[in-house]
This record gives structure tokens, sequence and C-alpha cells, in this order.
């Protein structure tokens, strides 16, 4: 495993295999490095409180509207 990411989001809701739990986030590369359920991160060269919030990992808004302009 890496010493460190890119991005690493702490303190939120992740969504994982079917259910929520409470931990970290990590990018690297712009992909999604790691899960972690426990308290434990490496260092990050951003990192961003996702307190109270959900963090829903390979989730793409897919809202389009093909018949635009009309």
């Amino acid at each position: 495993m890496r010493k460190s990411v890119d991005l690493l989001l702490v303190g939120g809701l992740i969504y994982n295999d079917g259910g929520l739990v409470q931990g970290s986030l990590g990018v690297a590369d712009g992909k999604v490095a790691f899960i972690s359920a426990q308290e434990w991160a490496p260092t990050a060269e951003r990192v961003i409180d996702v307190a109270g919030r959900i963090v829903l990992p390979g989730f793409i808004d897919s809202h389009v509207h093909f018949r635009d302009p009309g």
C-alpha cells in the first residue's frame, strides 16, 4: 500500500459493499486507493473533513438531456 495519497476524505459515512461504514477514503492518481473503516489513514496532500456526509465512491452523475436543444 502507498505511504501517502493525493486526497483523503475523513469522518464521513462511506457506501461500501451494500452498506454504510464510518471511515476514510483515499484517492491516489485519480482512483480510489483504499477505504478504511478504522481510524488509520496514510498522509495526504489534501485532507477534507466530510463529517455528516455520505461518500459514494464510483458514482457518476448521469443526468443528461439528449434531446437538447429541442
